[in-house]
């Protein structure tokens, strides 16, 4: 994940990154946050299911937009940029969550020491892409493939260990690592090189996951997944038109913005595996967590496929609903 991350791109065109991003974070983290207290949650309950209801999936998302050939299109990159601002936002905060998670407190001096170690740490990782990038290089440019990937994984351990070290996640320290390498000329080496262990680690990742739900705790969640889905996808679906006017898109474009926020998926399974040694397990958050990702990414890439059609719909009923809406009783 932190390899498909690009601070380059991010403080190449931040400005527009930035508007856009903070556009979607406005609409969609108070509503997560509201949903939490109406549920009655507590405080770090209410900040994972914030977390994990706030983040789109960048891997679905951009499977999408290759398959329905949208590269090219001008949103596109309106839409990629929010990816980014969501990317960074998220890595900030599970550092600050994994904190919290590990003390078990959100109050007081804990959480604004998490919130210190979490921002230190992504921190360091920051500057050491962007001030340390000729010492990565020259440390990864290993000719034996065999050292190359012995060195990695060591490089990789020593930053998950380090997060932990510090109390936070050993996920946040691996995607931090991802980052910092995402800036060199060796991430395709490293990505080709550790791409096979990505996709059976990921395997092995979501059966550990399934293993921790009963399938029959999803009729319990079924009636909050369902609400969160619903509000999630209204949430996304506004930020992105909302952000695709203030680039003067046309409505059409403005919409293919909104409907390619809705997929969820890695980053919110990810928070949940954090989050379910964390919250009451009477709030079945894998369960809640499975279903409604498993919703969301099933409507995503069908609303960024149908969106023209859904477009044109929407166009013809308008005369009928402004005329409904005009309509005056007579006494």
């Amino acid at each position: 994940m932190g390899l498909d991350f690009s601070l380059r791109a991010f403080l190449t065109h931040w400005r527009s990154v930035v508007v856009v991003g903070t556009i979607d974070l406005v609409i969609n983290f108070p509503l997560c946050l509201l949903m939490g207290y109406l549920l009655g949650w507590t405080l770090i309950e209410t900040l994972f299911l914030a977390g994990i209801m706030y983040m789109s999936s960048s891997a679905v998302v951009a499977k999408s937009l290759i398959e329905l050939k949208r590269v090219a299109n001008p949103e596109t990159e309106t839409i990629l940029a929010i990816m980014v601002y969501e990317d960074l936002v998220i890595a900030l905060y599970m550092a600050v969550l994994s904190g919290m998670a590990v003390s078990g407190r959100a109050e007081g001096w804990p959480a604004a020491l998490a919130v210190m170690k979490g921002i230190g740490f992504c921190g360091a990782f920051i500057l050491g892409a962007r001030l340390g990038r000729r010492w990565i290089e020259r440390l990864l440019s290993q000719d034996s493939s065999e050292l190359f990937l012995l060195l990695v994984s060591a490089l990789i351990m020593l930053s998950s260990f380090g997060a932990v070290a510090l109390g936070l996640s050993e996920a946040i320290g691996a995607f931090m690592f991802g980052l910092l390498v995402s800036e060199t000329d060796q991430k395709s080496r490293v990505y080709d090189t550790f791409i096979p262990f990505q996709q059976f680690f990921a395997a092995l990742f979501f059966v550990s996951f399934g293993m921790l739900i009963e399938y029959r705790e999803f009729l319990y969640v079924a009636p909050v997944a369902v609400l969160l889905f619903v509000l999630a996808l209204a949430g996304k679906i506004l930020a992105g038109v909302l952000a695709g006017w203030v680039k003067g898109f046309p409505k059409l474009a403005r919409w293919n913005i909104g409907f390619a926020l809705t997929p969820k998926g890695e980053f919110s399974i990810v928070l949940a595996g954090i989050a379910v040694t964390a919250v009451r397990p009477e709030i079945h958050i894998g369960a809640l967590t499975a279903l409604w990702v498993l919703l969301s990414s099933i409507a995503g890439p069908t609303l960024m496929k149908e969106s023209a059609r859904l477009v044109e719909c929407s166009e013809r009923l308008r005369p009928w609903v402004a005329q409904r809406l005009g309509k005056v009783p007579e006494a």
